[in-house]
C-alpha cells in the first residue's frame, strides 16, 4: 500500500469551459457520458519548480525563489508515470466537447504567477498602512 500522489492538475477555466459547453449542446451529445476534464499531463517537478522559480524573480522574489521552491525529485509518478496516461481524457473531451484544455505548463506557470502577485500586493499593502 502507498499513498495518495498525483501531479495531475486541470485549470479551472477549462473545467468553465465545459461546463458551458456541456449544457449548451444538445443533450443527445452529452447525454449520460462521463467527462474528465484533463490532459491528463503530469508534469516533473523539476520543471514546475524551475518554471516557480522564474515568475518568483520576474515578480522580484529572487531570495524566496532560490531558498524555498525545491522539487520533490524522490517523486517518479507512482504507479503512472510522469508523462504516461491513465485513461484518454483528452480525446473524449475534444471528441464530445471540441474541448482542448491548456497545456499543464501554462496552467502552473499562471497559477504561480497570480499567487507571487497577490503576495506581492499583500506585502505594499501593509507597508502602505504603516
Amino acid at each position: 500500500e502507498a499513498p495518495v500522489q498525483s501531479r495531475l492538475c486541470v485549470d479551472i477555466r477549462d473545467v468553465a469551459r465545459a461546463h458551458v459547453l456541456a449544457g449548451t449542446l444538445p443533450t443527445a451529445t452529452t447525454a449520460g457520458q462521463r467527462i474528465i476534464v484533463s490532459s491528463e499531463a503530469r508534469i516533473s517537478s523539476e520543471a514546475a519548480a524551475e518554471e516557480f522559480r522564474r515568475i518568483a524573480k520576474e515578480c522580484g522574489f529572487d531570495k524566496e525563489a532560490e531558498e524555498l521552491i525545491r522539487p520533490d525529485t524522490d517523486f517518479d509518478g507512482g504507479a503512472i508515470k510522469i508523462g504516461d496516461k491513465e485513461v484518454d481524457a483528452e480525446g473524449r473531451l475534444k471528441d464530445i466537447l471540441g474541448l482542448v484544455c491548456r497545456p499543464a505548463e501554462i496552467t502552473m506557470a499562471d497559477m504561480a504567477r497570480k499567487l507571487f502577485e497577490m503576495q506581492k500586493a499583500k506585502a505594499e499593502a501593509k507597508t502602505n498602512s504603516r
